[in-house]
């Protein structure tokens, strides 16, 4: 008797039919933020030039054009390793 009813629990399906749907609250928060997927990067030789002949430090250059000190180093590199020369 007790083997009948684990195997007719057992193969019994458990939850409901249909698939959970979200609905979304009215007194839910939404917040729209706007994404950027493509960034414009600047001119690494123009990064460069500005870094040997304006004398700007990398930090001064990143301000500038809103990126990231690393980013200009990076261009910096570049221009270097392309041209064979040191800044």
């Amino acid at each position: 008797m007790a083997r009948h009813i684990l195997s007719f629990l057992s193969s019994k399906k458990t939850g409901r039919p249909e698939g959970n749907l979200f609905e979304p609250n009215p007194l839910t928060l939404k917040r729209a933020y706007e994404v950027q997927w493509k960034k414009s990067t600047p001119d690494p030789h123009e990064l460069a030039k500005l870094y040997r002949d304006q004398g700007l430090t990398q930090r001064q250059i990143a301000e500038l054009y809103k990126i990231r000190r690393s980013t200009v180093a990076m261009a910096i590199r570049r221009c270097v390793n392309e041209r064979g020369s040191n800044l």
